[in-house]
């Protein structure tokens, strides 16, 4: 007669009211079939889809369940979802299919983190899977080797990954707590393919047409951008999360170096790289400059952004790196937009198979296009009393510069204040006058004030806050009933 759960857990358990402890029946899940041993040290791989860490994990169970079923859920990993898994138990000598996956769960990325197995319901497995005995989780077609292949989830780096069974049912549908059981550790995630940038902070200049050397503005001058070029760094030398430096530069060139850490070759990839303008859009069409590509320096070639970049002949073996470049130069004739490049490296190959390296390198920032630093200086004081030309501010650009944009806040002396756009400031040691008092006539010759504008202001005595969009010299000179002077500009 075909028993069932009912039938062969411990009769005086299940029928004379007795209670199951799980501090003293609970079944225990262990490695190779020592209780002793719940915790694994082991370095598991999230780079190969499907790759993993083998390992003998037992079940010992605390009754007999025939044709049970039981949830085992995992942390931070799990099981290959196109595998075949099994449970098994020896049987005079022999070890014998005992039970097998029932159903996956919902898979995450490929992996069920919490699948569903039963044990066969028959009176041969009942006698192999009797109360304390072994039984072991294989992955395989058959039960010769007795491995479970437990794999990490993809972008869950340095994590611990964990598995307990939480919950049973008989085959009448009745919940076996006696088969929930502690949790059990594999080891740790870890990233042996790492992907790591240098992205720069490229800056333009005022007119946009070109990048420039340094977020620090030269001259009268207080830099509202980034100071100084920062050391860029290649953090594929730590462990498993690589971050990225920012350095500013001339030449606006970006590098995102792969490192193969792994036994087999890197043999392929796509790179795809897009334009994310300051409204947060993926507008390719908006950034002109030329890009070139090229990997390690050799065969460069022209890059459309949006396109995909599959580089020939790659081959990055154990404990090599190799490195992608891109080079951004302006066609000085078109403005360069400000926003960001960003890209996404997938379809990695290897020699084991085709686009089965999981991506790790998705939405990732390659060069930050920005303005070029500005100058502010304050005149402290000007005046528009009195008819005669006597103040004015001077300010230049430097010698090479490009033409900048100018503006100030002024504010009156009850601490009323208004913005103004001024013309550009010439190009290459130029200079435009900013004058508070009677304007003369020429084209460098600038109202402080322009007609009908800051009509907020109560009084003719001002302090000036000047903003120019690059470097720029300045100087500030007035006329008095003592005689000329200049104004310190700060």
């Amino acid at each position: 007669m075909k028993k069932n759960i009912l039938t062969t857990v411990t009769t005086a358990t299940l029928f004379t009211g007795l209670a199951l402890s799980s501090a003293t029946a609970g079944s225990v899940l262990c490695f190779d079939g020592n209780t002793s041993i719940q915790t694994q040290d082991n370095n598991v791989s999230i780079d190969i889809k499907g790759q993993g860490v083998d390992v003998n994990l037992t079940l010992i169970p605390a009754a007999v369940y025939q044709g049970a079923s039981f949830k085992i859920k995992f942390e931070n990993g799990g099981l290959a979802e196109n595998s075949t898994h099994l449970l098994c138990a020896e049987n005079n000598g022999t070890m014998i299919k005992v039970g097998g996956l029932q159903e996956p769960g919902t898979p995450v990325d490929g992996v069920m983190v919490e699948p569903t197995f039963s044990f066969i319901d028959n009176d041969d497995v009942a006698a192999a899977i009797k109360k304390d005995s072994n039984i072991t989780f294989v992955t395989g077609s058959d039960c010769t080797e007795a491995n479970l292949t437990v794999v990490g989830l993809a972008g869950q780096a340095c994590q611990t990954i964990s598995a307990k069974i939480t919950s049973g049912l008989s085959t009448q549908g009745a919940n076996i707590p006696s088969i929930v059981t502690n949790s059990v550790s594999f080891g740790k995630t870890k990233t042996y393919i790492k992907v790591a940038c240098t992205p720069p902070e490229c800056f333009v200049t005022a007119d946009k047409l070109k990048f420039t050397e340094s977020a620090v503005a030269a001259g009268v001058n207080v830099a509202l951008s980034a100071a100084g070029p920062a050391t860029p760094t290649h953090n594929t030398t730590t462990s498993d999360c690589p971050e990225c430096g920012e350095t500013s530069v001339v030449n606006c060139v970006t590098t995102v170096t792969i490192e193969n850490g792994n036994d087999f070759n890197i043999t392929g990839l796509d790179l795809v790289a897009n334009f994310v303008d300051k409204k947060g859009a993926v507008n390719n069409t908006a950034f002109k400059p030329v890009i070139d590509v090229s990997v390690d320096g050799n065969e460069t070639k022209a890059y459309s952004l949006g396109s995909k970049f599959s580089p020939s002949g790659l081959s990055i073996g154990k404990d090599a790196n190799e490195t992608i470049q891109l080079t951004f130069t302006p066609n000085g004739t078109d403005m360069i937009e400000t926003g960001t490049i960003v890209a996404d490296i997938t379809k990695m190959d290897s020699n084991i198979g085709t686009d089965d390296i999981i991506p790790t390198f998705i939405g990732k920032g390659l060069a930050t296009i920005k303005v070029g630093a500005k100058t502010q200086f304050t005149v402290p004081y000007m005046s528009s009393a009195g008819a005669s030309q006597a103040n004015f501010v001077k300010v230049s650009t430097l010698v090479g510069a490009s033409t900048t944009p100018l503006s100030a806040v002024v504010s009156d002396a009850k601490g009323n204040s208004c913005n103004v756009t001024y013309t550009d400031v010439p190009a290459n040691g130029g200079s435009t006058f900013i004058f508070a008092s009677k304007l003369p006539t020429g084209d460098d010759y600038q109202a402080l004030i322009p007609a009908g504008e800051c009509t907020n202001l109560t009084s003719n005595l001002y302090s000036v806050k000047f903003t120019a969009g690059a470097s720029v010299n300045a100087v500030g000179y007035m006329r008095t009933k003592r005689g000329e002077r200049t104004i310190s500009v700060f």
